[in-house]
């Protein structure tokens, strides 16, 4: 019986693998390595690297110049690129959206030294070539800059082209209130951090949610998408949660909606009804950070507060089984059963 159930759960832990594999929010980088006649350089190495947290990931030019990241997570890239009798290449600021395919285009290398370089700041927007879908994404300190009723991520697909929401103030905490295009209200589907969120048996609601401040990343797709997506027709809604970064950054917010604020209608007016009270407050706070390669002493720090709690718990544990042996014991002497204590509260 003991194999049987530790088989299931093998194979119950292999399925739910199998089945993480195929969601994905990384997307994918391509562009063309050039000299100054527009001639392909080839052999160069293109590196692309991610500002906020460091990581970096290198191709190789082709005989025709092309370079190709096949699977790069959202974020901001510096795209480095180095070839034998040129100057080094930088482009700063390259965004990344989840599942996006970006198309760089061609970087034009300079005749010149390996110690010469040649950095590119700011340039026309780039587009996504690679893909026909219509979408629309938000990043970053912009989604928790807007003002969003009810704080939720879903109310910002309104402001995509074509989508509605069909409540009476045009806004929605569920997917299952909007519509893109004109196809129905259960046909939608939403993704965080690339696991699908529907509640298919509620009429399309989700599963659960994510705290505004908790997304660095929003993304709808609403038409000519690709197939692997699947299951829905209508919006694709993709949040990406936020991630630590090199330095720790905190926030704390105050949202308050108070009826002293506003005005009263006219019908109330007219009818000579008081103003409705009203007294809303979303009080939170977020932290996050690197927390591994992080400056010395800060880590032993925090080691160390993390060795002192857990010393304590083990204390407590050892000291709680002393005194119950010893009332055992005492209870033993006396013929009875050891009674328990409960700590004031």
């Amino acid at each position: 019986m003991l194999i049987r159930m530790l088989f299931t759960f093998i194979l119950f832990v292999a399925l739910l693998t199998n089945a993480g594999l195929a969601q994905t929010t990384s997307g994918s980088m391509a562009g063309s390595v050039v000299d100054p006649q527009q001639a392909a350089v080839f052999g160069a190495t293109v590196t692309a690297t991610e500002e906020n947290k460091n990581f970096n990931l290198k191709a190789t030019a082709d005989r025709d110049g092309r370079f190709v990241f096949p699977q790069v997570q959202p974020g901001v890239y510096t795209i480095t690129v180095e070839a034998q009798g040129f100057k080094k290449l930088q482009r700063r600021g390259v965004t990344l959206v989840s599942n996006d395919r970006l198309t760089i285009g061609d970087l034009a290398l300079e005749v010149g030294g390996a110690s010469e370089s040649v950095t590119i700041l700011g340039e026309a927007t780039m587009i996504q070539g690679e893909s026909a879908e219509r979408s629309y994404a938000i990043q970053g300190e912009v989604i928790r800059n807007t003002g969003v009723n009810t704080r939720s991520f879903v109310n910002l697909a309104a402001l995509a082209p074509g989508v509605i929401f069909n409540t009476d103030n045009g806004q929605g905490a569920n997917i299952a209130n909007l519509s893109a295009n004109g196809v129905r209200t259960n046909s939608n589907n939403l993704q965080i951090d690339g696991i699908t969120n529907v509640d298919t048996g509620n009429n399309g609601g989700p599963l659960t949610s994510a705290p505004l401040d908790a997304v660095g990343e929003f993304k709808i797709l609403t038409s000519n998408y690709q197939a692997e997506y699947g299951r829905s027709v209508g919006v694709q809604i993709i949040a990406v949660t936020r991630s630590g970064s090199q330095e720790f950054h905190g926030s704390y917010y105050v949202y308050r909606r108070q009826g002293g604020l506003n005005a009263n209608t006219w019908l109330n007016n007219r009818n000579g009804t008081e103003r409705p009270t009203q007294d809303q407050r979303d009080i939170g706070y977020s932290i996050g950070g690197q927390w591994t390669k992080v400056n010395h002493s800060l880590s032993v720090i925090t080691y160390i507060l993390v060795a002192v709690v857990v010393l304590a718990i083990i204390g407590f544990v050892i000291y709680r089984l002393r005194e119950f042996r010893r009332e055992a014991a005492a209870a033993a002497a006396r013929g009875g059963a050891p009674h328990s204590h409960r700590a004031p509260r």
